[in-house]
Parts: C-alpha cells; sequence; structure tokens
C-alpha cells in the first residue's frame, strides 16, 4: 500500500511540475509573439510614413489609363446601375489633365424602361491656362470654363489620382489616418498577400461627429518592401454625419508589377473594391479597375493642350474675351445708372434751395 501511495504521489509531482513548465513554456510563448508584435507596430509607424512620402515623389511625373466597371444593386431607385468609365491622367510639375468618358446603363425599379447615356469630363490645369470641357452622348468637347484662374478647377484636382488609388483607405489618406491622435494599432502580424510578403495592421480610429466621411477601423495589409503600398483593407466606414456606428464597410485588393532595374517603386495593375451599406436594405457597389497604362515619364506641355480635345484655344481665347466684354458692359450699364441717379438728385436739391 505503501508502495501504491508512493507511485500516486510521485505521479502527481510528475504531472504538476509538466504542468507548471507548460504554463511558464506559454507564457514565454505569449510574451515572445507580444514583443514580436510590437516590433512589427513600431517598425510600420516608423518607416510606412516616409516610404509613401518617398513613392509620391518617384511617381510625380506620369501618364496613367484605366478602365473601370463598377455595379451598384438595391439603390433607393435602381435596380442595377453599370458604369464603364474610361479613364486619362497625366500629371507633370504644375501641369495636370483628369479625363473620364462614362457609359452608364440603369435599369430601375419602377416599371420605366432601361436606359443608356454616356458623357465625358476633362479638367486641366497649366500655367498658362486653366479649362473644363464636357461632352454629351458622343458629342464634341465643348468648353465650359477657360481662363487663368486655376480656382475654378483646381478642387477636382486636389489630389493625385496615383495616391488616391495606391495609398488611400477608403476615403482616408493613409498618411493622414497614421498621423491623427486618435489612429490605434491593435495588432501587427506578418503574413502572406497573394504571394507578397505582407504586414496586417488592425487599427481603431475615431471620427468627429460633424465630419461626414470617414474610416473608424478594420484591418489594412501593406508590402513593407514595396514602400509600404496598400495591399488590400477591409475597414468600417462612416456613411454620413447621422452614421456614429459605421453601417458601411469597404473592401478593396490591389495587385502591382513589382519594382525593377527600370522602375524602383511598384506600378498598380488591377484592383477589386466592393462596398455594402444597409439602412433598411443591402446595398451593394462593385467596381473592377485594370490599368492598361503606367508610365513615369516628363510629360510634354504640348499634351495638355485644348487642342488634343479637338477645341482650339483661340476658340478659349475669344469666349474669355466675350465675357470679359459682358462684364465690362455691366459694369458700364451700372455706372452709368448710379451717373444718372446722382444727377437727379442734386437736380432736386438744387431746385429746393432755390425755392
Amino acid at each position: 500500500m505503501h508502495n501504491a501511495l508512493g507511485i500516486a504521489w510521485g505521479e502527481r509531482v510528475v504531472c504538476y511540475g509538466l504542468f507548471t513548465a507548460l504554463s511558464l513554456l506559454g507564457v514565454v510563448l505569449t510574451s515572445s509573439v507580444a514583443c514580436g508584435d510590437n516590433s512589427i507596430k513600431v517598425r510600420f509607424l516608423s518607416e510606412a510614413p516616409a516610404a509613401w512620402s518617398q513613392y509620391v515623389a518617384a511617381v510625380s511625373n506620369y501618364e496613367l489609363k484605366c478602365q473601370s466597371v463598377s455595379l451598384l444593386s438595391n439603390s433607393s431607385d435602381y435596380a442595377t446601375r453599370k458604369e464603364t468609365v474610361e479613364s486619362e491622367y497625366k500629371w507633370s510639375r504644375e501641369y495636370k489633365l483628369d479625363v473620364k468618358k462614362t457609359t452608364s446603363e440603369t435599369k430601375y425599379k419602377d416599371k420605366r424602361p432601361p436606359t443608356v447615356e454616356s458623357w465625358g469630363r476633362a479638367y486641366c490645369v497649366t500655367p498658362a491656362i486653366s479649362y473644363f470641357l464636357r461632352s454629351e452622348n458622343g458629342a464634341p468637347w465643348s468648353i465650359q470654363y477657360a481662363g487663368a484662374d486655376a480656382s475654378q478647377i483646381v478642387g477636382y484636382l486636389e489630389l493625385d489620382e496615383v495616391q488616391r488609388r495606391v495609398l488611400c483607405v477608403s476615403t482616408e489618406m493613409a498618411s493622414d489616418l497614421v498621423k491623427d491622435p486618435t489612429f490605434v494599432v491593435a495588432s501587427a502580424e506578418e503574413r502572406d498577400q497573394d504571394g507578397v510578403p505582407a504586414v496586417r495592421i488592425t487599427f481603431h480610429h475615431q471620427i468627429p461627429k460633424e465630419k461626414e466621411f470617414g474610416v473608424f477601423g478594420g484591418s489594412i495589409d501593406f508590402a513593407p518592401a514595396w514602400n509600404w503600398v496598400i495591399l488590400a483593407y477591409r475597414v468600417r466606414c462612416k456613411e454620413n454625419r447621422s452614421d456614429q456606428q459605421g453601417k458601411r464597410t469597404d473592401e478593396m485588393r490591389q495587385h502591382f508589377r513589382p519594382p525593377d532595374s527600370g522602375c524602383p517603386v511598384p506600378l498598380i495593375q488591377s484592383d477589386e473594391f466592393k462596398t455594402t451599406f444597409n439602412d433598411g436594405r443591402p446595398v451593394e457597389y462593385t467596381e473592377t479597375t485594370e490599368y492598361t497604362k503606367f508610365e513615369l515619364r516628363e510629360v510634354p506641355a504640348a499634351e495638355f493642350d485644348m487642342a488634343t480635345f479637338g477645341v482650339h484655344t483661340s476658340l478659349a481665347s475669344s469666349l474669355s474675351t466675350f465675357w470679359r466684354a459682358v462684364l465690362y458692359a455691366a459694369n458700364g450699364i451700372v455706372f452709368l445708372a448710379v451717373a444718372v441717379w446722382l444727377c437727379r438728385r442734386y437736380q432736386k436739391a438744387w431746385r429746393g434751395t432755390a425755392i
């Protein structure tokens, strides 16, 4: 019996010792993971902003062409709305050009027949002239504005299109998110994203109540070896000023051509975007984009000329001259009216004095 008790006690000691060893090993492993997680956070916060600035500098002069196909389902008016957009962007120092040609096919929820529409918009800013052109249903381009006042156009060209596509998380620039004091990295882990070594950052972010759009939080996959460009994200977004819960979810996956000896940074080749929103009804919007041309080069000034749209500068000049003449004539009429009014007032005053 003593032998049996001794064996049982010995088994308890061994089991307790094994349990203690495994517990300590678990603590060590957890601590190791936590340290690794923290080191990735530190690396992301210290490296990424500078890498993004380097990327922006590297792609400051370029020509970009792409085709996007989007589908909006179950909106308040439409059963489906499909848009195909042919886009062209040219960016070169003080010269900026944004051209979009859109074809829209709409199917309505009511008995209205489906419709097909097409239109074009072109915005350009140069040191000499800025202009806005439009085209409806295949008609020739027409001038909506042409003149030296860039403020009429620059609002449409505030953000470089490459930055908007490559370094944006939904409606927020990644660099702006990281700088926000309310941006908190909840976790960071290394992973593989479509064969590319990546880091997944899970985060939380506060949005002011008065701000209409923004990102509450989610996860973003970055490529550290490729200037920390965004490979994918899934985030919870603010849909409007009254939405404080994040009723919208945005998802994006982006595919790049790796850097090589001819180009030091990755160039985007395609992306898939999806947003879902539920406010009493499920609404879904998807968009796929193929980049048919992305060339880093100094774009000659001649390529920003209105003549490339079949609209000549002389026509723009005559249009500007016409509107200046209208303005001068209006000023002249106002001046004449004031002069007549003053003259009559002085005549009345003189007559009253004479009496």
